[in-house]
C-alpha cells in the first residue's frame, strides 16, 4: 500500500482542524433543572446526527425546532466519525486500485 501524498495529508490535516474546531466551539446540550433539584437533559445530541439536524423534538410537552447545521448537535461522536472516515475511505479506495498480483 502506497503512502499518501503530501497534498492528501495536507487536506486531511485542514479538514480535522475544521471538525476540531466545531468540536471546542459547539454549545453544551441545553438542560433544566426540575422543582426536585434534579438537572434533566432537554434533548439528545444522539438522535440528530450533525449536520442532518432539522426536525422537531416533543420534551415535556414542549415542541423544539431545529434547523439543519445546528452547531448544537456536534459531539465526540461527530467528531470521531468524521475524523476515521475519510482514512477509511482512502485506504478502501487504494485497496481496490492497487494492481492485483
Amino acid at each position: 500500500m502506497k503512502k499518501p501524498s503530501n497534498k492528501i495529508i495536507a487536506i486531511y490535516l485542514v479538514w480535522e482542524l475544521v471538525n476540531l474546531g466545531l468540536l471546542l466551539f459547539s454549545p453544551p446540550t441545553q438542560s433544566i433543572i426540575l422543582g426536585d433539584g434534579r438537572r434533566t437533559i432537554l434533548y439528545y445530541p444522539g438522535e440528530f446526527f450533525y449536520p442532518f439536524t432539522k426536525g422537531d423534538l416533543i420534551v415535556y410537552s414542549e415542541t423544539l425546532n431545529f434547523k439543519s447545521f445546528d452547531l448544537q448537535f456536534y459531539d465526540i461522536t461527530e467528531f470521531l466519525f468524521y475524523a476515521i472516515a475519510p482514512i477509511m475511505i482512502y485506504y478502501i479506495i487504494t485497496l481496490f486500485n492497487s494492481p492485483k498480483e
